[in-house]
């Protein structure tokens, strides 16, 4: 029987090393990024590129070559971009992030990868059921999800938000290429930051939204004309209207919990969310995203118009 001595050990080693060095130097990174990567962010970062060649190979040739994302035009689009683009698997494994999301949360394509190669890593822990949940909603595969999260931002960015910044995601799942029929496993998502304005809103004519005032049921107490241009409902009709009648069904469970939560906690509380408000005509819904607040007995909430 052969014995490991030290020497064969240490030649193990060296072969190793060389090989993780040859695998850095594959990685499509910027040289600058390269010398700092350990073989753990080499070794990710190599899972990530992998599962990103597997999940978007290329399908059989329909006319032009497919280009994902290539050419100094199209990087220039993308930095130009107010936010950036996200792919992940419906476990939420990273599969691709756009290199202007520095700009956005002070990460870096390695920085991400020191947290981690799952979404889940980069979001605040009380977001992790949202999410997952839309990753997992049973839906149409073409159906728009749009919904919001905190996502860390780096502790080097001087920005007033940094620790957490709000950000929402407007993407859907894509069907990979590859032969037809085959099911839809990547969510593809353009995530931009939120940064409202402050509690009054001063600038709120400025803006797409309307206000409104919920009793404690979320009953409609009053609301601003405005809401005829968004939803198409006079003012009248929707006074001591239930808010519930107006959500998309799939909307009801996360906004129940906020309203759950606002309606036990103090004058100091706020609520953020997304959500799907039926328009007059019944042919569609508008997005908004509502800031609310206790105001005495009541709610106040600001619905600024998404979509």
């Amino acid at each position: 029987m052969l014995r490991s001595t030290k020497g064969a050990s240490k030649a193990r080693r060296d072969q190793i090393n060389a090989e993780i060095r040859a695998l850095r130097d594959l990685l499509p990174l910027p040289e600058g990024d390269r010398p700092r990567l350990s073989y753990l962010h080499v070794m990710a970062l190599a899972c990530i590129y992998t599962r990103k060649g597997a999940c978007l190979r290329p399908g059989p040739a329909r006319g032009a070559p497919m280009e994902l994302l290539g050419g100094p035009e199209l990087a220039d689009l993308v930095a130009s971009l107010p936010g950036f683009l996200l792919a992940v698997t419906r476990e939420g494994k990273l599969v691709g992030v756009t290199d202007n999301v520095a700009q956005h949360l002070g990460h870096s394509m390695v920085d991400l990868v020191a947290q981690g190669d799952s979404i889940y890593d980069l979001l605040d822990p009380a977001d992790h059921p949202l999410v997952r949940h839309q990753l997992t909603l049973p839906g149409p595969p073409q159906a728009e999800r749009l919904f919001r999260c905190r996502f860390t931002t780096s502790r080097a960015s001087r920005r007033p938000s940094a620790g957490r910044k709000l950000v929402l995601l407007r993407g859907r799942f894509q069907a990979p290429p590859g032969p037809p029929g085959a099911p839809p496993g990547l969510f593809v998502a353009f995530c931009a930051p939120l940064d409202p304005p402050p509690w009054p809103c001063p600038d709120c004519l400025l803006l797409p939204a309307f206000q409104s005032r919920h009793a404690r049921d979320l009953a409609l107490l009053d609301v601003s004309d405005s809401v005829l241009i968004h939803l198409g409902y006079g003012r009248g009709e929707l006074l001591g209207r239930s808010w519930y009648r107006l959500l998309h069904p799939e909307d009801l469970g996360h906004v129940a919990r906020q309203h759950l939560r606002l309606a036990g906690a103090g004058a100091e509380a706020r609520g953020e969310l997304v959500t799907r408000l039926q328009r007059k005509d019944g042919l569609g819904w508008t997005w908004v995203y509502a800031r609310l607040r206790p105001e005495g007995p009541a709610l106040l909430a600001h619905n600024f118009v998404i979509r």
